[in-house]
């Protein structure tokens, strides 16, 4: 009961997250400064998709380990894989559709290279403590 509901919760907040996210890009920005930081536009593009690849991640650690059995289940590193690929295909996705669906925001390529940076890392973050996660894996 309390994995089924700390599952459904990584669930929640990941899904929650990914619609914050998803707003986020595609509605009309709000000018703060005359002149935006470039850099800091970047650095929150990095920040949002480290989270976004994280909570996914650790959703899917707990979610395969519950579908298919112990002899079965999928390794982190493969589960970071596909995550990694869909968080990346998901910033593409978003950044398409910021020049399809809007008239006030354009594509734009260095905020898919901040977004695959910000996956990168979270890959990076994930292979550091990978031994740790297996241990907490294995208790839930």
């Amino acid at each position: 009961m309390a994995s089924s509901l700390g599952r459904n919760f990584i669930l929640f907040l990941a899904l929650l997250y990914t619609v914050a996210l998803t707003m986020g890009s595609l509605i009309k920005p709000v000018t703060i400064v005359d002149r935006p930081f470039q850099s800091m536009d970047k650095v929150m593009h990095l920040v949002a998709y480290f989270g976004l690849f994280l909570l996914w991640s650790v959703w899917q650690l707990f979610v395969r380990r519950d579908l298919v059995g112990k002899k079965k289940m999928m390794s982190l590193r493969k589960i970071m894989t596909i995550t990694a690929v869909v968080a990346v295909a998901y910033g593409i996705i978003i950044e398409v559709c910021q020049g399809l669906l809007t008239d006030y925001r354009t594509p734009d390529g260095w905020d898919i290279l901040a977004n695959t940076t910000g996956v990168l890392l979270g890959v990076l973050v994930l292979h550091l403590f990978i031994n740790n996660i297996e241990s907490l894996k294995s208790k839930f």
